[in-house]
């Protein structure tokens, strides 16, 4: 296991303890997100701060009571036996190795110009002034 997915593990055994150590997590993750929104804003008007961090103190308040009067939501998520039991070769075997023809017809790298049309060079904004010629 790398670090990353073995931090979240830990971070999901503790909010899966205690009400306090969930508690506390939660507020620690909304009181990092605030700091960095207001490293963000630093460089405009204070008051933007100001009211950064009102709605931090509401949020952080909110956190506790939304657990204790919201219910609790739990969502399961079953992985198939049958992809726990291939190994990742054989997972790799089944995909295409070439990809299907197109029915695309393929564009020629010269360009054909109607009659009376009008290319980049020959466009008259590109026509040297008539008094100063090069």
């Amino acid at each position: 296991m790398n670090s990353l997915s073995s931090f979240l593990v830990g971070l999901v055994g503790l909010v899966e303890g205690s009400a306090w150590t969930a508690t506390l997590a939660k507020i620690t993750v909304w009181l990092a997100l605030a700091w960095t929104v207001h490293l963000a804003l630093r460089r405009v008007n204070p008051r933007w701060r100001v009211l950064l961090w009102r709605g931090a103190a509401v949020g952080a308040i909110a956190i506790p009571l939304a657990m204790v009067l919201l219910p609790r939501l739990e969502i399961g998520v079953t992985v198939p036996k049958a992809s726990l039991s291939r190994k990742p070769a054989e997972i790799a075997g089944e995909r295409p190795t070439s990809l299907p023809s197109s029915p695309v017809a393929r564009i020629n790298s010269t360009t054909v110009v109607p009659p009376g049309k009008t290319t980049g060079s020959d466009h008259p904004a590109f026509q040297a002034p008539v008094g100063k010629q090069p």
